[in-house]
């Protein structure tokens, strides 16, 4: 299964949020954050933090995100 970039954030609370939101609408997300588990959070404004979902649920979230984002 590939993954994809659904999103980018620089702010990790609004990202776990929208996780949070696919969660609960049954679509899989992955957070992908280099800032060493939390402990160096300021490394995560260079790389940015991203949320990732399967190919297949690429379209479908979108659309959450999308909505709920309005």
């Amino acid at each position: 299964m590939n993954f994809i970039i659904l999103k980018e954030y620089y702010n990790k609370y609004e990202a776990q949020m929208d996780i949070v939101l696919l969660k609960n609408n049954k679509i899989n997300a992955l957070l992908i954050s280099d800032d060493l588990g939390g402990l160096r959070p300021h490394l995560a404004l260079s790389t940015g933090i991203k949320i990732q979902v399967s190919e297949n649920d690429y379209a479908m979230a979108c659309k959450i995100i999308d909505k709920e984002n309005l």
